[in-house]
C-alpha cells in the first residue's frame, strides 16, 4: 500500500516492476550525470562477489552486508553468491544492537556461522523490543541539517564486532596446512 501511495504522489517515478526489470540500473535516467552512482555501485558489487568467490575457493570467512530491502540481493551476481553451497544468510535489525532506527540488514555468510549476529525486532505495540520506544523514523534531517538516512549508513560498534568476532572465531578454527593465523 505505502508503493501505491508513493506512486500516486510521484507518478513520474519508475514503478517497482520496472525498476526489477533493469536491475542494474535504469537505461535512461531523469538526471544522466547520476549515472556513476549507478555504475560504481555495480562495480563494487561485482567486486564484493568476486572477492567472496575467492573466499569461498580458499575457504576464508566473509560476510557482506547491505539494507535487507536492497535491490542488490536480487542482482544476478548476488543471486549466484547467494546460491552458493558454504553460504547462508541471516537479517538482523540494527535497533537490537543499539541504533533508534530499525533498519532491517541482510547478510550473506561464508564459512561462518551468522547465528551471532542474528537478532530481530520483536515489536510490541508498536514499540521496539530492545528499548521500549518507537523507532527513528529514516526520513528528513537532525537539527544539524545532516540527513537520517546518511547518518544510519554506518553500522553500529556492536554490530561490527559481533560480525567481526564471528569472522575471527570462523578463521581461527580453519586446519590449513599452508597456512597458520595468529591468534591474538
Amino acid at each position: 500500500m505505502h508503493k501505491l501511495v508513493r506512486r500516486q504522489k510521484h507518478p513520474q517515478w519508475p514503478t517497482p516492476a520496472s525498476l526489477y526489470a533493469h536491475i542494474m540500473g535504469l537505461p535512461v535516467l531523469r538526471y544522466e550525470s547520476e549515472r556513476w552512482k549507478i555504475d560504481l555501485g555495480n562495480a563494487t558489487m561485482r567486486f564484493s562477489v568476486s572477492v567472496a568467490n575467492v573466499c569461498i575457493q580458499h575457504m576464508v570467512p566473509f560476510a557482506i552486508a547491505n539494507p535487507a530491502s536492497s535491490m542488490i540481493w536480487q542482482s544476478p551476481s548476488m543471486l549466484w553468491l547467494r546460491n552458493r553451497r558454504p553460504v547462508r544468510e541471516a537479517i538482523t535489525d540494527l535497533c537490537q544492537w543499539g541504533t533508534p532506527w530499525k533498519k532491517a540488514t541482510r547478510m550473506v555468510v561464508g564459512h561462518a556461522d551468522p547465528a551471532m549476529p542474528h537478532r530481530r525486532c520483536r515489536r510490541c505495540k508498536g514499540l521496539c523490543s530492545r528499548s521500549r520506544r518507537p523507532h527513528q523514523q529514516l526520513k528528513g534531517t537532525r537539527a544539524d541539517c545532516v540527513f537520517w538516512t546518511k547518518i544510519a549508513e554506518v553500522y553500529p560498534r556492536r554490530f561490527a564486532t559481533a560480525v567481526a568476532d564471528m569472522l575471527f572465531n570462523a578463521a581461527k578454527s580453519i586446519k590449513c596446512d599452508t597456512c597458520t593465523l595468529a591468534a591474538g
